[in-house]
């Protein structure tokens, strides 16, 4: 289901405007799910720094009420194999750091999610891989999890 937001981070109609439809996700917990990409795990730890509420503090670390969890790079094209089941090519993957980011339902009540979401979401679109939709905030690309078509796809949390 998407969601919306004013420019000040509260709640809009999809039709207000200036209204920004931010790429998370609502769990049944109550918690809420990002979905990142980057050239590397560092450029993730740093643009997290950077945001409104802060993911990581100075030394890298995750903040309290916040997880970070990297994932392998999906495969871009998978693997071919011969009749008699020898690979003759190994697939592509995507080269670039994958990650989930989720806040606590405490987070979540508290609105600390809305200053981060809307800053990624109204960033500039970014590399988008097979019809996904992302936006990217210091070299960080915030992808839409409605976006996604394939059924492995997703939060991997």
């Amino acid at each position: 289901m998407s969601v919306w937001l004013n420019p000040d981070g509260s709640d809009a109609e999809p039709n207000a405007p200036g209204a920004v439809r931010v790429f998370v996700k609502f769990e049944t917990d109550g918690s809420l799910s990002m979905m990142l990409r980057a050239a590397s795990f560092d450029d993730m730890i740093t643009a997290g720094q950077g945001l409104p509420v802060p993911m990581f503090d100075q030394d890298g670390r995750q903040v309290p009420g916040v997880s970070f969890f990297p994932f392998p790079s999906p495969l871009m094209t998978p693997p071919t194999f011969d009749s008699e089941g020898n690979m003759t090519d190994p697939g592509t993957s995507d080269p670039r750091a994958h990650a989930n980011a989720t806040m606590t339902p405490e987070l979540v009540a508290r609105g600390a999610w809305r200053a981060p979401a809307l800053a990624w979401s109204a960033g500039e679109p970014g590399q988008a891989n097979a019809g996904e939709e992302t936006r990217v905030l210091a070299g960080v690309e915030l992808i839409d999890p409605e976006s996604l078509s394939s059924p492995s796809a997703g939060l991997h949390i």
